[in-house]
C-alpha cells in the first residue's frame, strides 16, 4: 500500500533538483538522504532514491540518484509522490499517522461523530468530524482540545470547550 507524501511542483536549476510541496510532518524521514519514495507517472509508481535534501520556505528541494539533469526530471512536474508502507517508521506514543485517525469515533460526554478526514495543510492538523444531523465539526488536533486518543478502543475524547462544537 502507498501513502501520499507530496507533490513535485517544479524543477530547480539545471542539475536535476526538484521542488516538492510536502504533505507530511516527517520531512527528514520521507525526504532525507538515501530514502526511497515513488513518483506516480503515467499510472505507474517509479521508485527513486534521494541523494540530497534541504528545506526552504516550506518546500523540500531534493535530488534523485541517477537524475542529474533537468531534462530527466522535467516530465515529473505535477506528479504525486508516495511512500510505500514498508518504508514507514515507528511513531512515538503521541504521534499518529492520518490513516490511523480516519474512522475513529469522537466523544465528549456522548458520541460526537467520526473522523472522516484530517486537514494537514495548515499549521496544526485539524480533525474533520462527521456528526449525525449536524454540520461537520473541525477540531484542532492539539493538546488544548484533545483529552485522549485511544486507538485500541477506536476513540478520541475531546475536551469540553465552549464553542468547539
Amino acid at each position: 500500500m502507498f501513502y501520499t507524501i507530496g507533490i513535485l511542483v517544479n524543477t530547480h536549476g539545471l542539475k536535476g533538483t526538484v521542488k516538492i510541496k510536502p504533505f507530511t510532518d516527517f520531512l527528514e524521514e520521507r525526504f532525507g538522504e538515501n530514502q526511497r519514495i515513488f513518483i506516480e507517472y503515467k499510472g505507474e509508481k517509479i521508485p527513486v532514491h534521494i541523494t540530497s535534501y534541504r528545506l526552504t520556505k516550506g518546500l523540500v528541494y531534493v535530488t534523485f540518484e541517477g537524475y542529474d539533469d533537468i531534462n530527466q526530471v522535467l516530465k515529473y512536474k505535477g506528479s504525486t509522490l508516495y511512500v510505500h508502507e514498508d518504508d514507514l517508521h515507528e511513531l512515538s506514543d503521541d504521534e499518529f499517522y492520518v490513516r490511523d485517525l480516519v474512522g475513529v469515533e469522537v466523544y465528549l460526554d456522548t458520541r460526537v461523530g467520526e473522523v472522516v478526514d484530517v486537514y494537514t495543510h495548515t499549521n496544526d492538523d485539524i480533525l474533520v468530524v462527521k456528526r449525525p444531523q449536524a454540520k461537520n465539526a473541525l477540531i484542532p488536533f492539539r493538546d488544548e482540545f484533545i483529552e485522549t486518543v485511544d486507538l485500541d478502543h477506536n476513540q478520541i475524547i475531546i475536551k469540553d470547550i465552549e464553542g468547539l462544537l
